[in-house]
C-alpha cells in the first residue's frame, strides 16, 4: 500500500523542497492580485445573477437626473433651482439625508446659487461631496487629529475639486468622493479617509452614517491594514460597534448589492415634480422617500461620472456610495484573508499532499491533490457568502506549483514510459501538420480586390493549430461580411472549437434573411451554449461581426468581448475605435447575454482604413518581457496606414516582428485589414 523506504524517503523530501519554496514565492510575490480580484468578481456576478448578493437596505433610494429630466425641464444643465425645489420637496416628505454626488465647482447666477443654498440649509441634512487628485503616502507615525492610529496610510491629497464654499457652510457635511478604479479600470475599492493637511476627510457615504448615528469623527479608530472600527459610545442608533476591513491605505471592498438597474429603488427628478404637483400622488412619494437615505447623481447620457464595477460596465458611480453607505447600514463588509490565514491553509494543504506522496499507487496522489484542489475552490465560495474573500489565483498557482513539483518527480520514474512514447508522438506531430494545413484551407483563400473595397488578412498561429479565426463573405448585394474572433486556449482544442464556430456562421448566414450582426451573433451564440451542459463552459470565444457597405460607406458592427476595430482615415489623420458593448460567446445562453449585445452603424469616409485584431498583437511580447500593445499598434497604423491594404497588413507585421525580434510567439497573432473606396 506504502511506498517502500527507498522510495518514500526521496519523495518526501522533493515535497517539503517545494513547499518550502511555495512559502518563498507567496512571501515574495504577495497575497493579493489583479486576477484574484478578477475571479472575486466573476463570482460577484454569479451571486447577482442567482439573487445572492449582500442584502439591499430598504433604507436606500435614488433621485435621478435623466435624459428625460433634462428634456422635461427644456435645460442642457442642472439648474440650481430645480435642485432647491427638490431639497425643500424631500424635506416636505421627511427624507432622512440628501446625498449628493454632484459637486458644484462654480457659481451660476447669483439667484440660483442662493436659492440652492437656502434650501440646503433649510433642510439640514444635505451632505455634498468634494473631490480630489490623491497620491499614496509612506507609512509614517501620526497620531494627528482625532483618529486613533498606529499608522497612517491614507492617500493625500494634492488638487482638490471643492465646491462652492457658501454651499459647503450651508450642508450638513461633507465627504470625498474620489474614487482611483484598479489598473484594469473596475472600481471595487473605496479610500474611507483621505489626509488634508494636518487632518482627514471621510467618505461620503461615511461622513453621512456618522451623522445618522449621531457619532462624529473622534468615533473612529483605524488599524491601517486591518480595519476601521466605529465605536458605538452613546449612540441610540447602533447596537454594537462595526468594523470596516481595509487595507494599508484604508481602501474597503465596496460590497455592491447587485446591478445598477435593481440595486435600490430609483425615482428621476421629473418625476418628483410631476407627483409632488398632484395632490392625490403625493402620498406615494412620502411612502417612498420618508426616513430614507435620498441619494441624487446625474446619470443622464453620455456622462463623465461613470465606469465599471465587478458586476457590469459604464456603471453611475453614485452606485459606489450607495453600496457603501448600504454596508454601513446592514453591517455587511467584505474582508480579506490576510497573508497569515492563506499561510495557514497552504501548510494544511502542503501536508495532505506530503502524506498522499507515501502512497504506492500514484492515482492516490493525484486524486488527493485534485481533491485539495476542489477543498480550494468550495472555501473560496463558501469564504465569500461569509462575506470573507480567499486570494482564490495566488494560494491556487502556489499550490499548483509545489502539486506540479511533486508530480514531476514522480513523472521521472515514467521516464523509460516516455521514451516509447516519443515514436507516437512523431505520428502525432505528422497529424499536427495535417490539421495545420486543413485549418488553413479554411480560411478565406482569396480576399475581395474591388473598385469599392480592398480587403487584406493574416493568420499566424502560436502552435501548429490554433484558435484565431477571420472570414471575408461578400454578399449578392455588393455588401460583404468581415468575421473576426479568438477561442480560449490554444492548440487542437481551439482549433476544433475555431472551426465549428466558423462553419455555424457560414450556415446561418446561409439559411437566414437576418442581415443584423447582433442577431447573428446571438444565433451563434445558441448554437455554441447547446454545445455543452448548462453550468460547464469547456471554451469561449470573443468575435467581431461586421456588415461592410461599401458603396454606401457604412458598416454595422457588433461584438461579443473582442478587441475594439479602429478606423483611420489616412487624410484627415483622424484615428477611432468602435466601442458596441458586448459578452463573450458560449459563456451562456442568449436571453442572459442578449441585454449586454448591442450594434453601432458606422459611417465611413473615402479612403478610410478598418483594422481588425486579436489580442496576439497587443500582448506580443519582446525578450525584455514588454508587450507590444494597443498604443504601439495605433503608432503603427498612423505610420504605414496610408497604402494599399495589403502593404499596410504587411508593414504592421514588420513593425510587431521588429518589436518581439527573438522571443518566441506565444498567442496567436490575426490582423484583417479593409481599405474603403466607396462608390
Amino acid at each position: 500500500m506504502f511506498k517502500t523506504e527507498s522510495d518514500l524517503t526521496p519523495s518526501l523530501v522533493l515535497a517539503a523542497c517545494f513547499s518550502i519554496l511555495g512559502f518563498l514565492i507567496l512571501a515574495i510575490w504577495g497575497t493579493w492580485h489583479q486576477t484574484d480580484y478578477r475571479a472575486a468578481d466573476a463570482l460577484h456576478r454569479f451571486s447577482a445573477n442567482n439573487g445572492y448578493s449582500p442584502p439591499a437596505s430598504p433604507r436606500i433610494c435614488y433621485l435621478t437626473v435623466t435624459d428625460k429630466t433634462y428634456e422635461a425641464f427644456n435645460e442642457s444643465q442642472l439648474n440650481r433651482v430645480r435642485l432647491a425645489e427638490a431639497n425643500d420637496i424631500l424635506s416636505d416628505l421627511g427624507a432622512q439625508a440628501i446625498v449628493y454626488d454632484l459637486i458644484f465647482a462654480r457659481p451660476s447666477t447669483p439667484q440660483a446659487d442662493q436659492r440652492f443654498r437656502d434650501s440646503i440649509a433649510k433642510n439640514g441634512h444635505v451632505f455634498l461631496p468634494t473631490g480630489f487628485a490623491l497620491r499614496r503616502r509612506s507609512l509614517t507615525q501620526d497620531r494627528s487629529g482625532p483618529f486613533i492610529s498606529e499608522e497612517s496610510g491614507a492617500p493625500e491629497v494634492t488638487r482638490e475639486t471643492g465646491q462652492l464654499p457658501d454651499l459647503l457652510k450651508a450642508a450638513r457635511g461633507t465627504g470625498h468622493v474620489s474614487a482611483p478604479s484598479d489598473r484594469d479600470g473596475v472600481y471595487r475599492r473605496f479610500y474611507m479617509l483621505v489626509k488634508r493637511g494636518e487632518g482627514y476627510v471621510p467618505a461620503l457615504s461615511l461622513a453621512a452614517f456618522l451623522d445618522y448615528a449621531g457619532l462624529g469623527e473622534s468615533a473612529l479608530e483605524i488599524q491601517w491594514g486591518n480595519y476601521i472600527r466605529i465605536k458605538k459610545g452613546e449612540s441610540t442608533v447602533l447596537t454594537e460597534d462595526i468594523f470596516i476591513p481595509i487595507d494599508d491605505a484604508g481602501r474597503a471592498l465596496i460590497p455592491f448589492t447587485g446591478y445598477w438597474a435593481k440595486d435600490f429603488e430609483k425615482m428621476s427628478m421629473q418625476r418628483l415634480m410631476e407627483f409632488h404637483a398632484d395632490e392625490a400622488k403625493r402620498g406615494n412619494l412620502i411612502n417612498f422617500f420618508e426616513n430614507r437615505f435620498v441619494l441624487i447623481g446625474d446619470v443622464s447620457t453620455g456622462i463623465a461620472d461613470a465606469g465599471a464595477t465587478p458586476l457590469e460596465n459604464d456603471v453611475p458611480l453614485v452606485a459606489l456610495h450607495a453600496a457603501l453607505l448600504n454596508a454601513f447600514l446592514t453591517g455587511n463588509f467584505f474582508d480579506y484573508w490576510r497573508t497569515g490565514r492563506v499561510a495557514l491553509f497552504l501548510i494544511a494543504a502542503f501536508s495532505l499532499l506530503a502524506f498522499a506522496v507515501c502512497f504506492r499507487r500514484n492515482r492516490i496522489f493525484h486524486l488527493s491533490a485534485a481533491s485539495i484542489f476542489l477543498l480550494l475552490i468550495g472555501l473560496w465560495i463558501f469564504s465569500f457568502y461569509r462575506y470573507s474573500l480567499l486570494p482564490v489565483f495566488t494560494s491556487g498557482v502556489i499550490y499548483t506549483i509545489v502539486y506540479a513539483g511533486v508530480a514531476g518527480s514522480i513523472q521521472i520514474r515514467n521516464y523509460k514510459q516516455n521514451l516509447r512514447l516519443r515514436q507516437e508522438n512523431a505520428l502525432l506531430r505528422r497529424e499536427l501538420d495535417i490539421a495545420a494545413r486543413i485549418q488553413h484551407q479554411m480560411l478565406p483563400q482569396v480576399l475581395p480586390d474591388r473598385g469599392d473595397v480592398e480587403v487584406a488578412g493574416i493568420n499566424l498561429q502560436a502552435l501548429s493549430v490554433g484558435g484565431d479565426f477571420y472570414d471575408v463573405i461578400e454578399t449578392e448585394d455588393q455588401r460583404m461580411w468581415l468575421f473576426t474572433g479568438d477561442v480560449s486556449g490554444k492548440g487542437i482544442p481551439a482549433a476544433l472549437y475555431m472551426s465549428g464556430i466558423m462553419s455555424s456562421l457560414r450556415t446561418i448566414l446561409q439559411t437566414t434573411e437576418d442581415r443584423s450582426p447582433r442577431n447573428l451573433l446571438l444565433m451563434l451564440n445558441d448554437v455554441m451554449a447547446r454545445r455543452v451542459p448548462d453550468h460547464e463552459v469547456s471554451a469561449f470565444a470573443t468575435a467581431v461581426l461586421v456588415l461592410l457597405d461599401p458603396q454606401r460607406l457604412k458598416m454595422v458592427v457588433a461584438r461579443c468581448g473582442h478587441e475594439l476595430p479602429i478606423l483611420w482615415n489616412p487624410e484627415t489623420r483622424e484615428l477611432r475605435e468602435v466601442k458596441p458593448s458586448g459578452f463573450m460567446l458560449g459563456v451562456s445562453n442568449s436571453k442572459i447575454i442578449g441585454k449586454m449585445v448591442n450594434e453601432i452603424t458606422v459611417d465611413l469616409s473615402r479612403g478610410e482604413m478598418i483594422y481588425f485584431y486579436s489580442d496576439g498583437i497587443s500582448e506580443a511580447a519582446n525578450p525584455e518581457g514588454e508587450f507590444y500593445g494597443v498604443h504601439r499598434l495605433k503608432e503603427a497604423i498612423k505610420t504605414y496606414g496610408a497604402g494599399p491594404a495589403a502593404e499596410v497588413r504587411d508593414a504592421i507585421l514588420s513593425d510587431i516582428q521588429a518589436f518581439t525580434r527573438t522571443a518566441p510567439q506565444h498567442d496567436d497573432i490575426t490582423l484583417l485589414v479593409a481599405r474603403v473606396h466607396g462608390p
